[in-house]
């Protein structure tokens, strides 16, 4: 902040007895000593609010909609820095996405537009980042057109998050069906996403790239390179994406018929285990239980009434909101060609209509 370059710059001016400007710098920060403080201590509470924010998406183990009015409050505090009120929206948005609750930041992100507009806020990172969270806004109100041409614009600047916003724009882009596009992009940015020292976006970026690979009907391919990246950061899957990992990792292994591959890794890491206890997130879907669930059906270990049953459970405790319910009959078409003896609909197992 200028405040603190301006008492660093202090001794620079005392030093070589330049004593007007030493004056004249003593002066500001004099002036401005309250609101530097008052800066300050709203930074330390930020920080407060993003380890409570963090751990609730990251374990589940705490709530973070107590900083709600508190965050909003700072966000649009004119007397603040821009830094704070720009920080405090990040973290608001962060909350909004661990409990689902999306139709706020409509209004959020309005008032930043509005800021935008008027010359406030500007900066190609910043800018940036607006680009990236208006992609995600977009998604999940399902305004594919909207996020796609805002996630274009978050990445035509490599800053510190672009795999990141690569990530975020992929997904729409697989969602949509582009998938030799999003095979472009992530291709383009392999350098970055080798160099980047994020695991949680790296591990990200090889699961989209894996499932760019299935999409296009490079399985095999997506499946060396998936064993060669387990072989290489087994624990750093582990601790960071391995949900988003091993389902596109299983889903090229799907589409060869290697079931006995799916069963051995799925035993081998304990993936259902570790699923159940997944599932507590607001982005989870049962990919590996029910890609699973297909392999064991085929190599006879489940009859097909019991493959229904374990389809039927891996589903109960997930909120069906719109988004949700359309992700999971996606993911029911796409089984449902590995089964074709097996009848079954999503009415049976999502309870709604196909």
């Amino acid at each position: 902040m200028l405040w603190s370059l301006a008492q660093l710059y202090r001794h620079f001016l005392l030093i070589r007895m330049r004593y007007a400007e030493h004056r004249a710098v003593e002066d500001f920060l004099e002036k401005n000593r309250a609101a530097y403080e008052r800066a300050r201590n709203v930074r330390e509470r930020l920080h407060a609010a993003t380890e409570d924010i963090v751990r609730q998406y990251s374990t589940r183990s705490t709530e973070s909609m107590q900083w709600e009015s508190w965050l909003a409050g700072v966000f649009h505090d004119e007397t603040l820095d821009g830094w704070n009120r720009y920080m405090a929206l990040v973290r608001l948005t962060f909350i909004y996405y661990n409990y689902r609750q999306f139709e706020p930041l409509r209004e959020q992100y309005q008032t930043l537009d509005n800021l935008f507009f008027q010359g406030k806020y500007y900066s190609k990172r910043l800018l940036t980042n607006y680009y990236g969270n208006r992609l995600l806004l977009h998604n999940r109100f399902q305004e594919y057109d909207e996020a796609e041409y805002y996630g274009y614009l978050s990445v035509r600047v490599k800053t510190a998050d672009y795999i990141h916003y690569v990530n975020n724009l992929c997904g729409v882009l697989l969602r949509r069906k582009k998938y030799a596009e999003a095979l472009s992009v992530m291709k383009t940015a392999l350098p970055e996403s080798r160099t980047t020292h994020s695991f949680h976006n790296k591990i990200g970026f090889v699961a989209h790239y894996l499932r760019c690979l299935h999409h296009t009907g490079q399985h095999r391919a997506a499946e060396n390179y998936a064993d060669t990246y387990l072989r290489a950061y087994r624990k750093e899957i582990f601790e960071h994406r391995w949900h988003a990992f091993f389902s596109a990792y299983i889903e090229a292994l799907l589409a060869q018929n290697n079931f006995a591959k799916i069963l051995r890794l799925t035993e081998k890491y304990h993936l259902l285990e570790r699923d159940r206890a997944y599932a507590e997130k607001s982005a989870y879907l049962p990919t590996i239980p029910w890609f699973y669930a297909v392999a064991a059906h085929q190599t006879g270990r489940l009859t097909s009434e019991q493959l229904q049953k374990n389809l039927q459970e891996s589903v109960r405790g997930i909120a069906l909101l719109p988004d949700k319910v359309a992700q999971l009959e996606e993911l029911l078409r796409e089984i449902r060609c590995y089964v074709p003896g097996v009848e079954f609909d999503s009415n049976g197992i999502l309870g709604t209509g196909f």
